[in-house]
């Protein structure tokens, strides 16, 4: 029996979220610059047609993960920043949340790895529609904790 519309789309967004999570993984453990797409389909025993029926290329994968992320945790750490959560209680606030949004899934777990390794701007290579204010926030805050002597500044 032939499948349905509704069941070819889920097969396909399935496969495209396995690929992104492999991609994901291998990211994070061994670093963007050093995974290549010929990595990733063969992690995942797929070809590399398969791939691009996917994504048109790395920065197209990079993306899609980025953004699947974003629509993940992107509105509790919106939600810090517009309500001026700043500092220390910012600092506390995503790590809560963080660790809570852990429990049982690796790929969320590599995502935020990934995140807080990398710089967001080298990778988002400048391009605007993506949104590194809570990277700078954390950042700032981080900063500003320095300052105020409730973290220790190891750079000095």
């Amino acid at each position: 029996m032939p499948k349905t519309a509704l069941q070819n789309a889920l097969i396909r967004e399935k496969r495209k979220n396995a690929i992104m999570e492999t991609a994901l993984k291998q990211f994070a453990l061994k670093g963007i610059e050093n995974i290549s797409i010929d990595d990733i389909a063969q992690v995942m025993r797929i070809s590399h047609g398969l791939f691009y029926h996917y994504f048109t290329d790395k920065e197209d994968l990079i993306n899609g993960i980025i953004e699947k992320g974003r629509e993940t945790f992107g509105k509790n750490v919106t939600s810090l920043i517009d309500n001026n959560v700043g500092g220390f209680e910012f600092i506390k606030g995503l790590t809560e949340f963080y660790l809570t949004n852990l429990q049982g899934s690796d790929a969320k777990a590599y995502y935020i790895y990934l995140l807080l390794t990398i710089n967001l701007q080298k990778v988002a290579l400048n391009d605007d529609k993506w949104d590194i204010k809570s990277y700078s926030y954390l950042l700032k805050s981080i900063e500003e904790e320095k300052n105020n002597g409730r973290f220790i500044n190891l750079d000095a």
